[in-house]
Parts: C-alpha cells; structure tokens; sequence
C-alpha cells in the first residue's frame, strides 16, 4: 500500500486573476471543488469499491478495496492506495478534469510514500516529498495566442468562446460558470444569509470605495498533527487521528464564520448601522470567498474588515479541538488588506496573506511556540504595493529616530517601524486590542483638523511631533493615556515605537461593532 497527499496550487493567481468578484468567486468555488468532489467523484468512478465517506469513519483498505479517502481539508487531501498504480490512473483522470476545467490555469501537486509499520515520520516524510515536487515539477503553462487572436477582457488568455456578447478564454468562462454554483453553495452552507456578487453592494456610500480584504489562518496546525500522530502505535489509528483531527479543525473554523455572520446580521439591522452603511433588504454586508478548513478569506466594506477580523479570532479563543486525552485550544492571525475598490483583487489577497505572515511572526518573537490571536493591517491609499517591508520602512520610519525596540527584539530580528505599534493582539498584555480602541475612543475628544495636524507631523521628525503636541497641549489637548504614559513614543516596554499612529490612520477605516445590547 501507499499513502499519497494531494495540495492545490497556483490557487491565488487563479482566484485573483480578474477584477470582478463574480469570477473571484466562480474561482474559489472550483479550488473546493477540485478536492472536495472531482477527486472523490474520479476515485469512485473508477474503483467503485473504493470508500470516499471519510467524515464519518476510517477503514483501512481491504484486499478488494483499491483506495480510501483518510480527509480531505485545509487544501489537502490524504489517500491510500493499495498500489502505485491506482495512484497513477487517478492521477492521470484528475489532470485531465482540470485541465478541462480550468485550461491548466490551476494545477494539484501530489506525492506518496511506501505504507510501513513505521509511523513516527510518516506525515513529515510526505509533506517534504510534496515540497520536493513542487520545487522541481516543470512549470506547465497555459496555450498562449498563435497567430492573431483575441484576448479576453479579464484574464489576458486567448479567447477561446463567444459568451453573452463577450469575448472570453476557457477559465474566465468556467469562472462565471461556477460562479452561480458558489452562491447556490454558501446560501445552502449558511443558510439564513443572502451575499452580495457586487462589489457596490458590500455597504459604501458614494465617496467611501474601499474595501476590506481580510485573511485567516489557523496557527500552529503542524504542532497540533504533530503531537495527535506521535502517540499512535497503529496505521489505523494513525489514519483516524489524521481524520478526527481534520473534521475537528473544519467544524470549528466553520462554526465562528457562522456565528461571525450571525452577528453581523444583527448589527446590520441597527439604526446606527443603517446611518453609515448601505443596506440592501436581507443581503449580507460580506462576501466569502476561501472558507476552507483553517483558511477563511473574505471581502466586506473597508471600514468593517478590521473589526470583523478582531471579531473572529476573538471567537475562536473560546474553541478547542480533542487532541488525544487533552484539549487543544485554537488561536489564528489574521491580515487585512484595506484598498479601493478598483485595486487588482490578486494584489489585495497578496498583501492580505502578507499581513497575516506579519502577524505570524511577531506573535512568535513574543508568545513563543504557543501563539495566540493577532493581527494586522495595512491601508493602500494610493497605487500598487509590491514589497509589504519596502513600503512600510518608506512611510513608517521618521527621518532622526532611533532603532524601534520592543522587550529587547530589535528590527534586526523582527520588522519594527517607529510609527507601527501593530500587529496587535486579540488578548492580553502590551499590545491588547482593547487598547488600540481605548485609544480610538481617546482621540473623539479631538477636533479632527487635530487629528490630521497630529497624523502629518508624525511623519516629518521627533522634533516635529513634539513640537506639534507642546502646541496642542497648550490649547488643552493631550494625548490619551497608553498604559499610564502619554508620551508620543513611550519608554517602558518599547522604545522608538508609537502606538498612537496605528489610531490615528485606521481611525476612518474602522466602525466599532456596537452590539445594541446583544450579549
């Protein structure tokens, strides 16, 4: 027998490829699909016997039984085969699927290993060997035009169909295709909830176009496979581990973007709301895109990414999954890319998954191994980020400062920016949300021609900012209290480092979720 692992890739630049969320969405319905069904549906029909139930139960295969499915989940799916030659014809029948599907714009990668008695290295062996694949496959590219052709409006591919009056290539057209099966797929997932397929109907008035691009990610999955599989002493238990723990991880991620969605539902039905957002009937002011095991990605209104995102991971806190005899509790980070609405989709999930791998890493330079809930944001006020470092040490680090520090990690082994207290984090201790909201709450006593006074002098020097805060507190303004201090840069834990900017730039990119009395 082997065991094979299967991952999609190119996922990104085939969901984000165009501009117009309704082949955003077609896209990111098709990833699932590649996975969830196409796999299943190929095994089957080609080995009947073969078992692709997984959520309820693990078998190991039998003499007649030529493939069992162990989980599909977060982007993976896990099979044994009872030899490499099952592997290979199912291999060959799915590559065939998606290139029909999607004319090879998105692509699986996959690797196996010989089925042993020795487990301890199983998964790690499988995963290294999936990475191995990846770095050395030969990049297969899709037919590009020969000769005059025409190109297709969204994507740049050769037209390949006549559509609607519209010229389109092969996966734009199968994006919109599925783009109807993806609304028909969440409205039957969350069933209480109509989304909206335009970007003008996620909530913002005319002169506010920005929207939110935010992505999720579990923390530390790895660790918690890792610690589950190194106690089992059977392949069967091995394999129903791996299952158990996967259903777990895709229950309660899936469970907090249900309970997320009820709560917005509810605010969205409050007067105060309705005064600064467009509500339209019962539709949903959020669009989902990836919701896929620990990966959740979604688009909503610029001004409701960050406390959508704060509201998620600040749920997911109080879950926890079965690993062995103990409880495991679940933390995730988060990225929250802020940009207009005209700004390229691929682009804006690039600087989302960025903002979330910022997060990542100062939640381990701080927390350690065991990590909770932080995250991050950035506001892409003018044209294209291409380097989130490059653009943050350009705007974010005041001419004459010293070297941010925060507990002794300097920006040699962390990126620190005077004027970026963020990633923050969703619990306690020195970078506690609630602080970030304190602080917003502080600076409403301000006149705003202060607030953007404060905001463009911050930039310029420490000279300035001071001389901007004597000036302001001379006419009986001062800086809201942070942990007891009202220094510019505090001197206690950090040095170098404002938390003061973070307020005074996401002021108008973020509405407090008020629960009008919901508990």
């Amino acid at each position: 027998m082997i065991v094979a692992i299967y991952d999609v890739t190119r996922i990104q630049s085939f969901v984000f490829a165009s501009r117009k969320m309704k082949e955003n969405v077609g896209a990111s319905h098709m990833v699932d699909l590649v996975l969830t069904e196409w796999l299943p549906e190929l095994l089957k029909k080609r080995y009947p016997l073969a078992k692709t139930d997984w959520q309820n139960s693990f078998v190991m295969p039998s003499a007649n039984q030529p493939a069992t499915i162990v989980y599909i989940g977060g982007g993976n799916a896990m099979v044994i085969y009872k030899s490499k030659d099952e592997y290979q014809k199912v291999n060959c029948c799915l590559s065939k699927k998606i290139l029909e599907e999607t004319g090879n714009e998105l692509q699986v990668a996959s690797a196996w290993v010989e089925l042993t008695d020795d487990l301890s290295t199983l998964r790690k062996l499988l995963f290294a060997n999936l990475a191995a694949g990846k770095a050395t496959r030969a990049v297969s590219l899709p037919l590009q035009g020969i000769g005059i052709t025409r190109a297709c409006s969204s994507d740049g591919l050769p037209t390949t169909i006549f559509e609607d009056k519209e010229y389109l290539s092969l996966p734009t057209s199968k994006k919109r295709k599925y783009a109807d099966e993806r609304k028909d797929y969440f409205e039957k997932l969350f069933s209480e909830y109509s989304f909206p397929s335009l970007l003008d109907e996620l909530g913002g008035a005319e002169g506010n176009n920005y929207i939110s691009v935010v992505h999720i990610d579990g923390n530390g999955m790895g660790s918690v496979f890792n610690e589950a599989l190194a106690a089992c002493e059977t392949p069967e238990t091995w394999f129903d581990t791996m299952r158990s723990l996967s259903c777990q991880i895709n229950k309660a991620f899936l469970s907090v973007f249900s309970e997320m969605l009820e709560t917005l539902k509810y605010i969205q039905t409050l007067p105060d709301f309705k005064e600064v957002f467009t509500v339209n009937d019962e539709g949903m002011l959020l669009r989902p895109l990836i919701v896929i095991g620990d990966d959740i990605t979604f688009v909503t209104d610029g001004r409701l990414g960050i406390p959508l995102a704060r509201l998620f991971l600040k749920q997911l806190r109080s879950k926890s999954i079965q690993v062995g005899n103990r409880e495991k509790k679940l933390t995730a980070c988060a990225g929250v890319a802020i940009v207009k609405s005209h700004f390229p989709f691929y682009r804006a999930y690039k600087l989302a998954e960025e903002l979330c791998a910022s997060s990542k890493k100062k939640a381990k330079a701080l927390d350690g191994n065991d990590y909770g809930c932080w995250i991050d944001w950035h506001i892409a006020q003018g044209g294209l980020v291409n380097d989130l470092g490059a653009l943050r040490c350009k705007q974010y680090m005041v001419s004459g400062m010293g070297i941010p520090n925060i507990h002794g990690i300097t920006a040699a082994d962390l990126p620190l920016y005077n004027l970026l207290f963020r990633p923050w984090k969703i619990g306690e201790g020195v970078y506690d949300f609630t602080q970030f909201l304190d602080l917003l709450k502080g600076f409403t006593k301000f006149p705003r021609s202060r607030w953007k006074t404060l905001r463009n002098n911050a930039i310029l020097s420490e000279d300035a900012i001071n001389n901007c805060l004597r000036e302001m507190e001379s006419r009986g303004h001062k800086l809201p209290s942070f942990r007891e201090t009202r220094e510019f840069y505090p001197s206690r834990e950090t040095s170098n480092i404002s938390p003061y900017f973070d307020v005074l730039e996401t002021s108008e990119f973020y509405y407090e979720l008020d629960m009008g009395g919901k508990p």
